[in-house]
C-alpha cells in the first residue's frame, strides 16, 4: 500500500514496518508537529493544500497501528505460556485466504513482513478470548 508520508520518509507500509520502536515514536511525534502545524495554518487561512490534514492524521494512524503490532508481537515472543503454546503445537491459523492454514510456531510470528505480523495479531485475537490471557494482557501499556 501506497503512502503519503514525505515527513518520515515512507512510502509504503513496509517501510513503516521495517523501522525499529523508537524510530517509529520519532516519526509520530513529527507528524503530531506537523499536525498542529497544519492547524494554524488552516485556522490563519495559510493552508493550500486542504486535503494535508487528513492525509496526517491517517499516517499518525498508521504509526500508532504499527507500533501497536511490534508491542503485541513483541508481547506474545517474550511470554512463556504463549511460548509454550507454541512450541507444543497447539495453535493452527492461516494469515488469509490464499495462505492454507497451519500450525503456526514462533518463526512464524516474528517477522517484519506482513504474513508474521497477520498470524501475530490473529494470535492475539484467538487468544484473548480466553480470560485467564485477558487478564494478564490488561497490564499491557496502550500506546
Amino acid at each position: 500500500m501506497r503512502i503519503f508520508a514525505t515527513e518520515i520518509e515512507a512510502q509504503t507500509m513496509e517501510a513503516l514496518r521495517a523501522k525499529d520502536a523508537t524510530t517509529l515514536k520519532d516519526d509520530l511525534r513529527t507528524l503530531r508537529q506537523v499536525q498542529l502545524d497544519l492547524r494554524f495554518q488552516k485556522a490563519f487561512g495559510q493552508l493550500e493544500n486542504t486535503a494535508k490534514p487528513g492525509r496526517n492524521r491517517k499516517n499518525i494512524a498508521r504509526v500508532l497501528t504499527v507500533l501497536r503490532e511490534k508491542q503485541i508481537q513483541r508481547f506474545l515472543l517474550t511470554d512463556p505460556e504463549v511460548s509454550e503454546l507454541l512450541g507444543s503445537g497447539g495453535v493452527s491459523l492461516s494469515a488469509g485466504k490464499n495462505d492454507p492454514k497451519g500450525v503456526v510456531s514462533r518463526g512464524d510470528i516474528d517477522g517484519n513482513d506482513a504474513r508474521s505480523i497477520t498470524l501475530a495479531m490473529r494470535l492475539w485475537a484467538q487468544l484473548r478470548r480466553n480470560p485467564e490471557f485477558f487478564a494478564r494482557t490488561q497490564q499491557l501499556p496502550r500506546i
